[in-house]
């Protein structure tokens, strides 16, 4: 890990958030708490309703997808010590009093591979999930939850926002798309396209194996051609 995924991961809630982060803001004449959260301070009535939003958005594209639909596992993940909240509420209904929860996004600071030829790592912000509930989704929520996320990733010097979504979901990729994130170089698609275009290594008169034999660089295309998902990701402003 490096210093600097350390250094955010070890920072507290208040310190985690550039200083322009507002938490009640309006978005299309409807008024939004938006609060900051690690996931070992989510109360249980608020996990409820966050696996509840994520539950109804997604349960049938996981099911259908390579991954497949495991509460268990994916409950672990999302609020794994390392995960970062941002809840967004919004008024009750008028027969409910308080607020509810209608979104959310899911993050965490990390290191991830690249391309290049020497190996490195790059420091990241990672959205693992960001979840609007279905009664107000299109109303800005999720540009406004992706904004927030590449604030924060400037703030600690992180070098992208990165995200993985399934390739069906046509929505949420006119949205990233829209937004300025690409297929990042390590999305299965990527690696794909770059190893058809990469030359042989030759030795003088032979063709020399690099690392892998044909067979298995066949074998790991094949793998990638069944991969349902893309990792988009945008660099840090």
């Amino acid at each position: 890990m490096s210093s600097a995924v350390r250094l955010a991961n070890n920072a507290g809630v208040d310190a985690l958030l550039p200083d322009t982060f507002c938490t009640r803001r309006q978005i299309k004449s409807v008024d939004y708490d938006f609060v900051v959260r690690k996931a070992s301070d989510v109360p249980p009535k608020t996990r409820r309703d966050v696996w509840a939003i994520f539950e109804g958005n997604m349960r049938a594209a996981y099911t259908s997808s390579s991954f497949g639909w495991h509460p268990p596992s994916k409950r672990k993940e999302l609020f794994d010590p390392l995960s970062r909240f941002i809840l967004v509420y919004a008024p009750a209904s008028k027969a409910r009093s308080g607020t509810s929860l209608v979104g959310f996004v899911m993050f965490r600071f990390d290191e991830e591979e690249t391309m290049e030829e020497d190996d490195s790592m790059e420091d990241v912000v990672y959205c693992y999930e960001i979840q609007i509930s279905r009664k107000v989704q299109r109303s800005g929520l999720g540009v406004t939850l992706l904004e927030d996320l590449q604030k924060i990733a400037k703030k600690w010097r992180m070098k992208k926002v990165m995200l993985t979504v399934f390739k069906t979901n046509k929505p949420a990729i006119e949205l990233y798309t829209k937004l300025g994130y690409t297929i990042d170089p390590i999305s299965p698609s990527e690696v794909l396209r770059t190893r058809s275009l990469a030359p042989p290594v030759s030795s003088g008169d032979q063709t020399v194996e690099a690392t892998e034999s044909e067979d298995d660089w066949e074998d790991d295309d094949d793998d990638v051609e069944e991969v349902d998902y893309e990792i988009y990701s945008q660099v840090v402003q």
